[in-house]
């Protein structure tokens, strides 16, 4: 399923996993990681949300940070990044520096500047030697003409 995300075969990775599951084989933490990113690649915030929520009510499964992660990186690639940082105040764990950046890079393309100044102060606060946080935080000032 990881080879058809990388080439971009993501109808593909949708129809294995619903294999999978017709012949009883069980997914697992890496599963949901592969299938999630398939749904951040190509948009499907509904489909995205239902496999998040089968893997704890359906397979016992717990979502990790990376679970999450996919999540933010989805809503940000659709523009919703409110919903982003509510998935993020709702995590169980602390976001990492992946997390910040994310939203931070989606605030360039979506022109939050007031939210892309708080993703930059937690990513800062996560690394403060993090040259994409400043490149990220560059590219909205100049974007935006903020001194």
């Amino acid at each position: 399923m990881t080879g058809y995300v990388q080439i971009g075969e993501y109808e593909t990775v949708f129809r294995v996993f619903d294999k999978m599951l017709g012949e009883g084989v069980k997914p697992n933490l890496i599963t949901f990681v592969v299938v999630l990113h398939a749904c951040s690649q190509t948009g499907l915030v509904s489909k995205s949300h239902t496999y998040f929520e089968a893997m704890s009510k359906d397979f016992g499964i717990i979502p990790t940070l990376e679970h999450h992660a996919g999540l933010v990186d989805l809503l940000c690639r659709v523009g919703q990044l409110d919903k982003a940082v509510s998935i993020i105040k709702k995590m169980p764990f602390s976001p990492n520096l992946v997390v910040w950046n994310t939203v931070l890079g989606a605030c360039r393309y979506n022109g939050n500047v007031e939210l892309g100044k708080h993703a930059f102060e937690h990513s800062l606060d996560l690394d403060e030697k993090d040259p994409a946080a400043y490149i990220l935080m560059s590219q909205i000032c100049a974007a935006f003409d903020i001194q």
